[in-house]
Parts: structure tokens; sequence; C-alpha cells
């Protein structure tokens, strides 16, 4: 008994693959990469109606809690997986219609994939940056460590979670999809000849 020909299930189901890859890799980058924002985690003072605000002296700051991978882990890879099921549907649909080849169909869809997925990761780590608590610490006995020139805020905290300094984040995690959608679709494109 035959069902048919199971090569389009199978390119719907790669694509979707491909995107949760993707959408791990942008949870990822969304850990160690995206601009995070510091939060003081020590409650403020108490302090009188007519007070305007408070000032807070401390030797240097300490790393507490943060970035969390929660929700990022979880939604990151599944909008992933999404962009990957309705880019590989529109593949399916448009080589069966013999609009473009399938060889071309496969590296489109693994291009678009790619850069919707890292779009998608780059308007999440916009509109939810990664939240970093932090508390100052008075110690008399703290050295004072010069940073190197060009030394970012991220290097000042201790015990902080590291972080690459990417400029153009949102161009970087789309373009970078594309491009490895691109070299996937090629790859996928040549093993397909040689079978």
């Amino acid at each position: 008994m035959t069902y048919g020909d199971t090569r389009p299930a199978r390119e719907v189901a790669v694509q979707a693959l491909f995107g949760l890859v993707l959408g791990l890799s942008t949870a990822l980058g969304h850990h160690y990469v995206v601009p995070r924002i510091y939060v003081d985690a020590e409650p403020p003072p108490d302090m009188s109606p007519t007070d305007v605000g408070y000032i807070s002296v401390s030797d240097y700051l300490r790393h507490v809690d943060g970035p969390t991978w929660w929700p990022t882990v979880l939604v990151l890879p599944l909008l992933g997986a999404l962009i990957g099921v309705a880019c590989g549907l529109t593949h399916r649909y448009v080589s069966r219609r013999h609009l473009v080849s399938r060889a071309i169909g496969i590296v489109v869809a693994t291009t678009v994939t790619g850069a919707a997925s890292g779009g998608a990761g780059a308007i999440v780590s916009t509109v939810h940056p990664p939240v970093v608590h932090i508390v100052g610490v008075t110690d008399s006995s703290y050295m004072v460590v010069p940073q190197p020139d060009g030394a970012s805020f991220d290097d000042t905290v201790v015990d902080n979670v590291p972080r690459l300094d990417v400029d153009a984040v949102a161009v970087g995690y789309t373009v970078t999809g594309g491009l490895l959608g691109a070299l996937v679709g090629v790859a996928l494109t040549y093993r397909r000849r040689q079978d």
C-alpha cells in the first residue's frame, strides 16, 4: 500500500527543524550577545514624599541574577519552527504548481526561514532585552582594577555573565540567519542531487 511521495512532507519537516535550530541559536544570542538592561536588586531606601531621589555610593557592582533563559529558550525555537513550517508549506505549494524548480525552492525556503527566524529573534530581543540584577557592594579592601580603553559597562560588573559586544544585533541576526539558510539550502540541494 503506497501513500504517495513523502518527500514534500520531509521537506516541510526539514524546514521546521532548521527553524527550530535557528530559534535555539537566537535564544543563545539573546543570552550572550544582546545589550542588557541592568536593574538594582536592592530596594530603595526609605524616603520622605518630598525627596526627589537618592544616590547610592559603592566600591563595585556585583552580578546577582540574570539574564534568564526563560521564556526565550521556549519562544524563539517555537517561532523558528513555525516560520520553518510556513516556509516549507509555501515551498511545497510553489513546487507542486511548478512555478519554480524544486532545487531553487529549497534554497529560497531555507534562506527565508533563516532570515525570518533571525528577524523574529531580533524583534524579541529588542522588545524584551535581557535583564540583569546587580547590587552595589561597599568593601574597603577592594582594589580598583583599571579597565582597558573601550571596555563596556558589562566588563565592570563583578561575576557578570560574559557578553559578546556586537554592533547592529538586529541586522546581524537577520543577515546571519539568511546566509546560514542559503548555505543549508545549497547543501540540501547538493545532497539531493547525490541521491
